[in-house]
Protein backbone atom coordinates (compact mmCIF):
# COMPACT_ATOMS: atom_id res chain seq x y z
CA UNK A 1 0.00 0.00 0.00
CA UNK A 2 3.17 2.61 0.57
CA UNK A 3 4.65 1.36 -2.22
CA UNK A 4 1.53 1.66 -4.60
CA UNK A 5 1.58 5.54 -2.95
CA UNK A 6 4.79 6.32 -3.86
CA UNK A 7 5.24 8.37 -6.67
CA UNK A 8 6.64 5.96 -9.59
CA UNK A 9 9.67 8.47 -10.06
CA UNK A 10 10.70 7.61 -6.51
CA UNK A 11 10.04 3.90 -6.96
CA UNK A 12 12.09 3.92 -10.05
CA UNK A 13 15.29 5.92 -8.16
CA UNK A 14 15.30 3.33 -5.50
CA UNK A 15 15.43 0.57 -7.38
CA UNK A 16 18.66 -0.96 -8.06
CA UNK A 17 17.73 -2.39 -11.21
CA UNK A 18 15.87 0.81 -12.63
CA UNK A 19 18.82 3.52 -11.52
CA UNK A 20 21.83 3.68 -13.64
CA UNK A 21 24.99 6.04 -13.01
CA UNK A 22 26.83 8.31 -15.21
CA UNK A 23 27.66 5.60 -17.42
CA UNK A 24 25.70 2.64 -18.38
CA UNK A 25 28.03 1.46 -20.46
CA UNK A 26 30.70 0.67 -17.72
CA UNK A 27 30.65 -3.34 -17.79
CA UNK A 28 31.09 -3.30 -21.31
CA UNK A 29 33.95 -1.03 -20.84
CA UNK A 30 35.28 -3.24 -18.03
CA UNK A 31 35.14 -6.67 -20.32
CA UNK A 32 37.01 -5.06 -23.13
CA UNK A 33 39.64 -3.40 -21.55
CA UNK A 34 41.50 -6.68 -20.85
CA UNK A 35 40.52 -8.54 -24.66
CA UNK A 36 41.70 -5.34 -25.99
CA UNK A 37 45.03 -5.30 -24.82
CA UNK A 38 46.02 -8.67 -25.38
CA UNK A 39 44.97 -8.17 -29.18
CA UNK A 40 46.94 -5.00 -28.89
CA UNK A 41 49.95 -6.66 -27.65
CA UNK A 42 49.57 -9.69 -30.28
CA UNK A 43 49.55 -7.15 -33.24
CA UNK A 44 52.62 -4.70 -32.15
CA UNK A 45 54.37 -7.33 -29.84
CA UNK A 46 56.71 -7.98 -33.26
CA UNK A 47 55.83 -5.64 -35.52
CA UNK A 48 56.58 -2.77 -33.07
CA UNK A 49 59.75 -3.55 -32.25
CA UNK A 50 58.68 -4.86 -28.88
CA UNK A 51 56.50 -1.89 -27.76
CA UNK A 52 53.36 -4.30 -27.75
CA UNK A 53 53.55 -4.61 -23.90
CA UNK A 54 53.66 -0.68 -23.83
CA UNK A 55 51.07 -0.19 -26.19
CA UNK A 56 48.43 -2.68 -24.39
CA UNK A 57 48.75 -1.02 -21.38
CA UNK A 58 47.71 2.74 -23.18
CA UNK A 59 45.11 1.07 -24.63
CA UNK A 60 43.93 -0.93 -21.68
CA UNK A 61 44.26 1.37 -18.96
CA UNK A 62 41.84 4.28 -19.94
CA UNK A 63 39.21 1.91 -20.67
CA UNK A 64 39.93 0.15 -16.96
CA UNK A 65 39.71 4.06 -15.76
CA UNK A 66 36.52 4.57 -17.27
CA UNK A 67 34.72 1.36 -16.26
CA UNK A 68 35.79 1.87 -12.80
CA UNK A 69 34.65 5.22 -12.74
CA UNK A 70 31.23 4.72 -14.25
CA UNK A 71 31.38 1.64 -11.53
CA UNK A 72 31.98 4.14 -8.54
CA UNK A 73 29.74 6.95 -9.66
CA UNK A 74 26.36 4.20 -10.50
CA UNK A 75 27.17 3.34 -6.77
CA UNK A 76 26.85 6.99 -5.74
CA UNK A 77 23.62 7.67 -7.79
CA UNK A 78 22.07 4.27 -6.31
CA UNK A 79 22.96 5.65 -2.67
CA UNK A 80 21.75 9.01 -3.15
CA UNK A 81 18.46 7.81 -4.77
CA UNK A 82 18.03 5.11 -1.87
CA UNK A 83 18.88 7.70 0.93
CA UNK A 84 16.28 10.24 -1.13
CA UNK A 85 14.10 6.96 -1.42
CA UNK A 86 14.42 6.88 2.57
CA UNK A 87 13.79 10.69 3.24
CA UNK A 88 10.72 10.80 1.09
CA UNK A 89 9.38 7.80 3.29
CA UNK A 90 10.08 9.19 6.26
CA UNK A 91 8.08 12.45 5.64
CA UNK A 92 5.42 10.30 4.39
CA UNK A 93 5.11 8.60 7.49
CA UNK A 94 5.45 11.61 9.48
CA UNK A 95 2.33 13.09 7.59
CA UNK A 96 0.34 10.09 8.46
CA UNK A 97 1.21 10.25 11.80
CA UNK A 98 0.10 13.94 12.15
CA UNK A 99 -2.70 13.04 10.23
CA UNK A 100 -3.79 10.70 12.85
CA UNK A 101 -3.08 12.59 15.49
CA UNK A 102 -5.48 15.30 14.66
CA UNK A 103 -8.05 12.96 13.68
CA UNK A 104 -8.04 11.42 16.73
CA UNK A 105 -8.24 14.73 19.21
CA UNK A 106 -10.86 16.03 16.49
CA UNK A 107 -12.97 12.76 17.77
CA UNK A 108 -12.24 13.29 21.07
CA UNK A 109 -13.30 16.85 21.04
CA UNK A 110 -16.48 15.34 19.27
CA UNK A 111 -17.43 13.15 21.58
CA UNK A 112 -16.58 15.55 24.78
CA UNK A 113 -19.60 17.85 23.11
CA UNK A 114 -21.93 14.72 22.67
CA UNK A 115 -21.23 13.82 26.46
CA UNK A 116 -22.20 17.48 27.21
CA UNK A 117 -25.54 17.43 25.32
CA UNK A 118 -26.35 13.90 26.53
CA UNK A 119 -26.08 15.42 29.87
CA UNK A 120 -29.17 18.05 29.26
CA UNK A 121 -30.98 15.92 27.33
CA UNK A 122 -34.61 14.27 28.10
CA UNK A 123 -34.52 10.19 28.26
CA UNK A 124 -35.30 9.86 24.13
CA UNK A 125 -32.79 12.42 23.11
CA UNK A 126 -30.08 10.77 25.94
CA UNK A 127 -30.56 7.35 24.35
CA UNK A 128 -30.02 8.42 20.59
CA UNK A 129 -26.81 10.43 21.79
CA UNK A 130 -25.32 7.58 23.49
CA UNK A 131 -25.18 5.90 20.29
CA UNK A 132 -23.88 8.46 18.54
CA UNK A 133 -20.94 8.89 21.31
CA UNK A 134 -20.65 4.52 20.94
CA UNK A 135 -19.72 5.26 17.35
CA UNK A 136 -17.44 8.31 17.99
CA UNK A 137 -15.54 6.15 20.63
CA UNK A 138 -15.23 3.30 18.33
CA UNK A 139 -13.37 5.20 15.60
CA UNK A 140 -11.63 7.22 17.79
CA UNK A 141 -10.07 4.36 19.63
CA UNK A 142 -8.67 3.01 16.30
CA UNK A 143 -6.92 6.44 15.77
CA UNK A 144 -5.75 6.68 19.70
CA UNK A 145 -4.25 3.36 18.99
CA UNK A 146 -2.25 4.59 15.90
CA UNK A 147 -0.92 7.61 18.14
CA UNK A 148 -0.01 5.46 21.35
CA UNK A 149 1.69 2.89 19.17
CA UNK A 150 3.26 4.92 16.84
CA UNK A 151 1.18 2.72 13.55
CA UNK A 152 0.62 3.89 10.69
CA UNK A 153 -1.92 1.95 8.96
CA UNK A 154 -2.37 -1.45 11.07
CA UNK A 155 -4.13 -2.01 14.48
CA UNK A 156 -3.30 -4.96 16.45
CA UNK A 157 -6.90 -6.10 16.68
CA UNK A 158 -6.86 -7.56 20.26
CA UNK A 159 -5.50 -4.16 21.77
CA UNK A 160 -7.69 -2.28 19.83
CA UNK A 161 -10.82 -4.27 21.52
CA UNK A 162 -9.58 -3.87 24.96
CA UNK A 163 -9.01 -0.26 24.55
CA UNK A 164 -12.18 -0.38 23.26
CA UNK A 165 -13.99 -2.17 25.94
CA UNK A 166 -12.91 -0.27 28.60
CA UNK A 167 -14.80 2.90 27.08
CA UNK A 168 -17.37 1.26 26.56
CA UNK A 169 -17.92 -0.44 29.99
CA UNK A 170 -17.59 3.06 31.69
CA UNK A 171 -20.09 4.86 29.16
CA UNK A 172 -22.62 1.91 28.58
CA UNK A 173 -22.65 -0.65 31.47
CA UNK A 174 -24.73 0.56 35.16
CA UNK A 175 -22.43 0.04 38.07
CA UNK A 176 -22.45 -2.82 39.07
CA UNK A 177 -21.92 -4.55 35.77
CA UNK A 178 -19.31 -5.71 33.55
CA UNK A 179 -17.56 -6.07 30.23
CA UNK A 180 -15.24 -8.51 29.03
CA UNK A 181 -13.10 -8.86 25.87
CA UNK A 182 -11.07 -11.48 24.91
CA UNK A 183 -9.54 -11.09 21.57
CA UNK A 184 -6.72 -13.20 19.59
CA UNK A 185 -3.93 -10.55 18.94
CA UNK A 186 -4.02 -9.86 14.96
CA UNK A 187 -2.75 -7.06 12.59
CA UNK A 188 -5.85 -5.03 10.92
CA UNK A 189 -5.96 -2.51 8.39
CA UNK A 190 -7.20 0.82 10.07
CA UNK A 191 -10.71 0.92 7.98
CA UNK A 192 -11.03 -2.86 8.74
CA UNK A 193 -10.29 -2.64 12.43
CA UNK A 194 -12.88 0.51 13.20
CA UNK A 195 -15.89 -1.32 11.78
CA UNK A 196 -15.16 -4.43 13.85
CA UNK A 197 -15.04 -1.74 16.51
CA UNK A 198 -18.68 -0.19 15.04
CA UNK A 199 -19.80 -3.79 15.40
CA UNK A 200 -18.84 -4.41 18.79
CA UNK A 201 -20.22 -0.86 20.07
CA UNK A 202 -23.67 -1.14 18.26
CA UNK A 203 -23.98 -4.86 20.04
CA UNK A 204 -22.99 -4.05 23.23
CA UNK A 205 -25.25 -0.75 23.07
CA UNK A 206 -27.91 -3.52 21.98
CA UNK A 207 -27.28 -5.66 24.84
CA UNK A 208 -27.30 -3.00 27.36
CA UNK A 209 -30.41 -0.96 26.19
CA UNK A 210 -32.84 -4.18 25.67
CA UNK A 211 -31.43 -7.88 27.44
CA UNK A 212 -31.38 -6.93 30.89
CA UNK A 213 -34.93 -5.70 33.07
CA UNK A 214 -34.42 -2.23 34.53
CA UNK A 215 -31.88 -2.59 38.27
CA UNK A 216 -30.66 -6.34 36.73
CA UNK A 217 -26.64 -6.76 36.61
CA UNK A 218 -25.14 -6.29 33.15
CA UNK A 219 -22.71 -8.94 31.77
CA UNK A 220 -21.84 -8.97 28.32
CA UNK A 221 -18.88 -10.60 26.81
CA UNK A 222 -16.93 -9.99 23.90
CA UNK A 223 -14.50 -12.76 22.18
CA UNK A 224 -12.68 -12.52 18.62
CA UNK A 225 -11.03 -15.99 17.90
CA UNK A 226 -9.40 -17.00 14.40
CA UNK A 227 -12.15 -19.48 12.48
CA UNK A 228 -10.50 -20.97 9.76
CA UNK A 229 -8.83 -18.52 7.17
CA UNK A 230 -10.91 -15.99 8.82
CA UNK A 231 -12.04 -14.39 12.23
CA UNK A 232 -15.37 -14.66 14.68
CA UNK A 233 -16.48 -12.21 16.68
CA UNK A 234 -19.10 -13.11 19.36
CA UNK A 235 -21.19 -10.82 21.73
CA UNK A 236 -22.57 -12.07 24.17
CA UNK A 237 -25.33 -11.22 26.84
CA UNK A 238 -26.84 -13.43 30.19
CA UNK A 239 -30.03 -11.93 29.71
CA UNK A 240 -33.57 -12.23 29.61
CA UNK A 241 -33.58 -13.40 25.40
CA UNK A 242 -36.49 -13.60 23.49
CA UNK A 243 -39.19 -16.10 22.78
CA UNK A 244 -39.04 -18.24 19.80
CA UNK A 245 -40.51 -16.20 16.80
CA UNK A 246 -40.51 -12.83 18.69
CA UNK A 247 -39.00 -10.19 16.72
CA UNK A 248 -36.61 -7.90 18.92
CA UNK A 249 -37.28 -4.58 19.12
CA UNK A 250 -34.50 -3.06 17.50
CA UNK A 251 -35.33 -5.17 15.00
CA UNK A 252 -35.10 -2.67 11.77
CA UNK A 253 -33.77 0.36 13.66
CA UNK A 254 -30.80 2.05 12.61
CA UNK A 255 -28.07 0.39 14.37
CA UNK A 256 -29.29 -3.05 12.99
CA UNK A 257 -29.22 -1.61 9.50
CA UNK A 258 -25.73 -0.06 10.53
CA UNK A 259 -24.45 -3.69 11.19
CA UNK A 260 -26.07 -5.37 8.47
CA UNK A 261 -24.00 -2.90 5.95
CA UNK A 262 -20.90 -2.86 8.36
CA UNK A 263 -20.63 -7.19 8.09
CA UNK A 264 -21.72 -6.93 4.27
CA UNK A 265 -18.55 -4.41 4.24
CA UNK A 266 -16.25 -6.82 6.40
CA UNK A 267 -17.00 -9.70 3.61
CA UNK A 268 -19.13 -11.34 6.27
CA UNK A 269 -22.46 -12.85 7.70
CA UNK A 270 -24.24 -11.81 11.05
CA UNK A 271 -26.48 -13.95 12.78
CA UNK A 272 -27.89 -14.07 16.04
CA UNK A 273 -29.33 -16.91 18.42
CA UNK A 274 -31.32 -16.06 21.32
CA UNK A 275 -33.32 -18.33 24.33
CA UNK A 276 -35.46 -17.10 26.78
CA UNK A 277 -33.92 -16.81 29.85
CA UNK A 278 -30.66 -17.62 28.48
CA UNK A 279 -29.49 -14.30 26.58
CA UNK A 280 -28.46 -13.51 22.96
CA UNK A 281 -25.93 -14.25 21.26
CA UNK A 282 -24.53 -12.19 18.56
CA UNK A 283 -21.99 -13.39 15.73
CA UNK A 284 -20.10 -12.24 13.04
CA UNK A 285 -17.35 -14.23 10.73
CA UNK A 286 -15.63 -12.80 8.26
CA UNK A 287 -12.44 -13.22 6.50
CA UNK A 288 -9.25 -12.16 7.47
CA UNK A 289 -9.14 -8.58 5.93
CA UNK A 290 -6.63 -6.81 3.54
CA UNK A 291 -5.62 -2.98 3.29
CA UNK A 292 -8.25 -0.91 1.24
CA UNK A 293 -8.33 1.43 -1.16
Amino acid sequence: MAQAAMPARLRAEGNPETSSGPWPGAPFALALAAPTAVSVWLAFGEAGGGRGPALALLVALPLALVAAWACVGAWLARRDAARGLEAALEDRSALLREINHRVGNSLQLVASLVRLQAATSDPGSWAALQRVLTRVTAVGEVHKRLQENGAIETVDIADYLASLGAALEQQLVPEGGRLSVRAVPGAFPVEPAARVGLVVGELVANATEHAYAPGEAVEVSVALDRHGDGWRLAVRDGGRGLPEGMVPAWQGSLGMTLLHSLAAELGGTLRFQTNPGRGTVACLEFPHPRAWG
